[in-house]
């Protein structure tokens, strides 16, 4: 891998989780740790990520939001899982999309869907889902409550409690990392709170995530996996992660990004 694709995947990689250690990089890449603060300097420079002791963050100086960021990244798997979730929905079905760019990808291709009703916790999912719900006859709702700071997910007791009051066929989560024996994980507890309540407000759930995420994880659990009825992925069934979910009985739909 040439240095600048490195970087650009290390990028990725602090994107995903909100930040990284030097060590946590060197051991993804398989890279010294000199090489990592290398990397690490020119992607500050460049304005991307704030080196921390021991470490980097996100750069709070870049106006671009998180959520912005995370819409860039890996948009082929997400439009592929996006494609192959939308069509384990049924005509008539309700199903609740989470604030994730990977869900967010499944309303476009829910255009030969007729007669859903869709509850989300996401502010771009609604304002996708508004020039189409005429045409194709969708009830859509949002959870409504607070809309977290640069994130598209509404957090809060209101979404909790709207969320506590309904009930949905399938439901739809991406997450920062799923791993063995931990689960499906979140760095932000406010979104891994409402996420959990949207899995137990659901008969199906199904984890939309794309192969980086595997064997990773983050500090806020979201699901055991026991409470995952399937995971769609680009991932390979002969990475170490997949095959230690797969022995444990997760269920996957494998899909080639």
């Amino acid at each position: 891998m040439i240095p600048a694709e490195r970087r650009q995947k290390m990028l990725e990689y602090i994107v995903d989780s909100g930040s990284a250690s030097i060590s946590e990089l060197a051991d993804t890449f398989d890279i010294s740790d000199m090489t990592v603060h290398r990397d690490l300097r020119i992607l500050e420079v460049e304005g991307h990520i704030q080196k921390t002791y021991g470490g980097a963050v996100l750069s709070p100086y870049n106006v671009e939001t998180d959520y912005d960021r995370r819409l860039k990244l890996h948009p082929q798997p997400k439009d592929i899982i996006g494609e192959t979730a939308a069509s384990l929905i049924n005509n008539g079905d309700s199903i609740l999309l989470d604030p994730s760019t990977t869900s967010l990808a499944i309303v476009p291709h829910l255009k030969n869907k007729q007669n859903l009703t869709i509850f989300t916790t996401s502010v771009s999912a609604i304002s996708k889902l508004k020039d189409i719900v005429s045409v194709y006859h969708f009830d859509v709702y949002s959870t409504g409550g607070l809309l977290y700071e640069d994130t598209d997910g509404l957090i809060g007791p209101t979404t909790i409690e709207y969320l506590d009051n309904i009930h949905v066929d399938k439901c739809f989560i991406s997450a920062s990392g799923i791993c063995y024996p931990e689960g499906i994980t979140d760095p932000i507890p406010l979104i891994a709170e409402v996420k959990n309540h949207m899995a137990n407000s659901s008969t199906e759930v199904f984890i939309c995530i794309d192969k980086s995420k595997f064997g990773r994880l983050s500090n806020f659990k979201i699901l055991p996996l026991e409470k995952v009825d399937l995971v769609i992925s680009d991932a390979t069934p002969d990475t170490t992660c997949v095959k230690e979910l797969q022995e444990l009985g997760v269920e996957f739909y494998f899909v080639e990004s």
